[in-house]
């Protein structure tokens, strides 16, 4: 990475069989490193060699015995089907009083184990497989028509000099200083099961004691929020390079981190950018001041500069390669966010801007930041200090209002945008509109999408085979309510396609009666109401609730109060107006290779048309 030739490293046990396993280091390349990908395979030998030259390390072995430890001790509740299959799959390999820690566990020091593993790792072991566009091949293989060439491995299959600079500076990590030393669940008063507002003259900072979970882990949230971001895509592609900066640079320590439990991550949304440091409590401040130094400092490379702008650059230029149905969703999204930029809009930014106009605009940005904060887990209230007096010296100096965000605001008409990809299958996209973001209308919205979807893929997909995609499901973009239909197929125009969707939607009605109604509105409520399973899931409801400005965090409550009011002759009503007599429709249409073609009778040809062509809701942070 330092020499410009890696963009990420990932290792582990890749295929494992009864009696072995196969060891994989992944390394993604940049332009210079495909190159030069034979010095890459020798700096990755060298390493391995002097691994094996230092042998197994007691210290190692503590450390991640420590680690397992925590991590065994402090497991949280996920998806019940996974958990089994993880004991299912343990069964088989383990004695019966290690079905439960199996693999999660460490618990005796065998150096002689530990270096037979070490010693197979070895250039005569290895595969390498190197993969790149346009690189030579001979052969295509015979299941997949896929392209390859085989070669001897020896011309790589040695070690750097010892003089190499990069032989000189491999070596092992350093003790983990982020592995938790204080694991206490802190008792609290259990009085309030909701964050309040502590009080900050410049931070806002919402905070709450977890009483559920018990688990000395807890999430520290951080918005940043600007009135320059949304606003021209030169500021949010500029944004967009800083903050993949950022997490390049603190990556050198966050790694770290992460493997002692303590996650972070650093991303761009729609008003600024976020800040998360969640895990283990102990060590979270430690982190985000790191974090904050590394952001503030902006001392980035050229070369990591131009490596990251252009690993964006073949992102945009590889997006024909996602599947069709994907495509068609981007370009809706796309239509109907004002605050989303197009393809073109964003490569002639990024095909231009250099580092130096990154950091003026990422500079700018720091000026004028409003933060707000979530603390909410293993915490004690005096333990939001040391967060406020983290966050103080951000406070910027050129605040302002935050712009309003604006979705596209479909009338009651048909329109269509025909997105023309290099594919053959046809894709339909249908979109419906609410025409409100009151609880009834999400509620109304979300109902009939649970409503829709099994029959929408038993009718379409299974018995009418129209496509290997077919979903139906709701679709809100900043709480305005919506339903998306899609299809992909492969053997049917986009007008036979739409055809279909449309006589499927007019026997909805029928269809449903009061007995199936009342069975999707209890799915429903159920859903929206299923209690949080960890930590993260309610951590998670909170933030989104701040991010939507629902402060008094009733928002789940609120939504499945409407839907249980809403009755089976109500239901019907509305369905008739909204989706079949006056619907707002969007159609997003890619013919593929057929010339039956939907035709609606208001026609665009770009999603900036289409934000053109129609009015917008308008929503600031306060709704």
């Amino acid at each position: 990475k330092r020499e410009g030739l890696a963009e990420s490293l990932s290792a582990g046990t890749g295929l494992g069989w009864r009696g072995g396993a196969l060891f994989y280091i992944d390394i993604a390349l940049t332009e210079a490193g495909v190159a030069a990908y034979p010095r890459v395979v020798q700096m990755t030998h060298t390493a391995l060699q002097k691994i094996r030259e230092q042998g197994p390390q007691s210290w190692v072995f503590d450390e991640l015995k420590r680690l397992s430890d925590l991590d065994f001790r402090f497991q949280e509740k996920g998806e019940p089907i996974r958990y089994v299959s993880r004991l299912a799959d343990a069964m088989h390999t383990y004695e019966v009083t290690d079905w439960l820690r199996g693999g999660l566990y460490l618990e005796d020091y065998r150096a002689e184990v530990i270096a037979d593993a070490l010693a197979a790792l070895n250039p005569d072991n290895a595969l390498v497989t190197v993969s790149y566009p346009g690189i030579a091949t001979a052969a295509l293989s015979p299941n997949y028509q896929t392209p390859y060439a085989v070669k001897s491995a020896d011309s790589v299959a040695t070690v750097l000099s010892s003089e190499d600079p990069a032989a000189l500076a491999l070596d092992l990590p350093a003790p983990n200083r982020f592995i938790a030393d204080v694991v206490d669940v802190i008792e609290g008063d259990d009085s309030e099961d909701r964050p309040e507002r502590l009080a900050s003259d410049d931070v806002t900072l919402w905070y709450l004691h977890d009483d559920t979970f018990n688990v000395p882990k807890g999430a520290l949230n951080i918005n940043f929020r600007s009135h320059l971001v949304g606003q021209s895509v030169t500021q949010d592609v500029a944004l967009e390079l800083y903050t993949a900066l950022v997490n390049d640079k603190a990556n050198d320590f966050a790694y770290a981190a992460q493997l002692a439990g303590l996650n972070s991550s650093i991303y761009t949304h729609q008003r600024g950018l976020s800040m998360r440091v969640n895990g283990y409590d102990d060590k979270q401040v430690i982190l985000l001041k790191e974090l904050i130094t590394v952001a503030q400092a902006m001392d980035f490379s050229a070369d990591r500069f131009n490596n990251l702008r252009a690993e964006r650059v073949r992102r945009i230029q590889n997006k024909s390669a996602e599947r069709p149905a994907s495509q068609v969703m981007g370009a809706l999204r796309e239509a109907t966010n004002h605050s989303a930029w197009s393809d073109e809009q964003r490569l002639a930014v990024l095909t231009s801007i250099t580092l130096e106009e990154t950091l003026a605009l990422a500079k700018a940005f720091w000026r004028s930041v409003q933060i707000e904060a979530l603390l909410y887990g293993n915490y004690a209230p005096e333990d939001a200090q040391p967060v406020i007096a983290a966050l103080q010296p951000l406070v910027a100096s050129e605040q302002e209002n935050l712009p309003a965000l604006k979705v596209t605001r479909l009338p009651t008409a048909h329109q269509q945008l025909t997105d023309v990809l290099d594919h053959n299958d046809s894709v339909v996209s249908w979109y419906i509109q609410g025409g409100s973001r009151n609880y009834e209308d999400r509620a109304l919205y979300a109902l009939t999408a649970q409503a829709m979807k099994s029959g929408f893929f038993q009718q379409l997909r299974t018995e009418q085979q129209l496509g290997y995609i077919a979903s139906a499901f709701s679709w809100a973009q900043n709480e305005v309510p919506g339903v998306v239909m899609i299809i992909q197929s492969p053997s049917h125009s986009s007008k036979a396609v739409y055809d279909a969707m449309a006589t499927f939607v007019t026997e909805v009605p029928r269809t449903i009666d009061a007995a199936a109604f009342e069975r999707h509105r209890a799915a429903l409520v159920a859903e929206i109401t299923e209690p949080h399973k960890n930590l993260w899931e309610r951590a998670e409801f909170f933030w989104s609730s701040m991010g939507q400005g629902d402060y008094s965090f009733e928002s789940r409550d609120k939504l499945a109060a409407a839907v249980e009011a809403i009755p089976y002759e109500f239901w019907l009503e509305f369905f008739r107006t909204e989706f079949i007599d006056s619907p707002r429709s969007l159609l997003v249409v890619a013919p593929g290779q057929f010339a039956d073609s939907v035709s609606e009778p208001k026609m665009y040809d770009s999603a900036q048309q289409v934000k053109d062509g129609n009015d917008i809701f308008s929503i600031t942070l306060a709704e």
